[in-house]
């Protein structure tokens, strides 16, 4: 849930609220990732940070030269949908990104090719859940989260581990059309993507099986400090 990006986007702005310093969300956000990636050595992209300081729904462009967010205006109807249809799952295993990240980074170097071109599906997929979301095709989204988890796997034997797959597959068998692990891999919560008339059903699944549900809301005003 990008945990690691969200304290240091807070501590940068808690800090440079008591020095009277006025930096941009994009300054702030740059600014922990370079804390996290060259200082603390937690190997990462650039999203988390991003999500932390500005909040809500973005579709994030990031190039060598720039970084370029585009707020997503979605209709109140189609975020109550989102939250009815949508339910994190814990694992039970906490996961270190910067282990994960440097696993895959040994990887791409030796399959530079190949894992290009699943980099790039990835990008394929973003695209169409940013689609799906402005049309308000909901019915599509648990399929792309679901595409995009068998295109993650690909990137690391480490990704995945047996209980995930066990507590995924179960999910899939108990109403949820899709889903994916968030974060780089290993361990932490998988969000499905559900019917919400089963929900009863694939909760008491998941929980049976040592699942542990989380209530989650979306936030929509990122960091603040008063």
């Amino acid at each position: 849930l990008g945990s690691s990006a969200s304290v240091s986007v807070l501590i940068i702005s808690l800090i440079s609220n008591l020095m009277n310093k006025k930096y941009s969300d994009y300054e702030i956000a740059e600014m922990a990732h370079k804390i996290e990636n060259e200082n603390l050595n937690i190997r990462g992209g650039w999203q988390d940070q991003y999500a932390s300081i500005i909040g809500g729904f973005n579709f994030m462009e990031f190039t060598k030269d720039k970084t370029i967010i585009y707020p997503l205006r979605l209709k109140d109807e189609m975020i109550h949908e989102l939250n009815s249809h949508m339910l994190l799952c814990y694992v039970g295993k906490s996961h270190f990104s910067a282990e994960q990240h440097s696993d895959q980074e040994n990887i791409f170097r030796k399959s530079e090719e190949e894992i290009a071109k699943i980099q790039n599906e990835h990008k394929e997929i973003a695209v169409a859940i940013k689609d799906a979301l402005l049309v308000n095709n909901l019915d599509e989204l648990g399929i792309l989260l679901g595409r995009s988890w068998e295109n993650k796997k690909k990137l690391g034997k480490n990704v995945t581990t047996s209980e995930i797959d066990r507590l995924y597959e179960i999910g899939l068998k108990n109403g949820a059309h899709g889903g994916r692990l968030l974060g780089s891999g290993g361990g932490g919560y998988i969000l499905f993507f559900y019917t919400p008339a089963k929900r009863n059903i694939l909760t008491g699944a998941l929980k049976q099986k040592g699942g542990e549900i989380i209530d989650f809301k979306f936030d929509f005003s990122g960091v603040k400090i008063w």
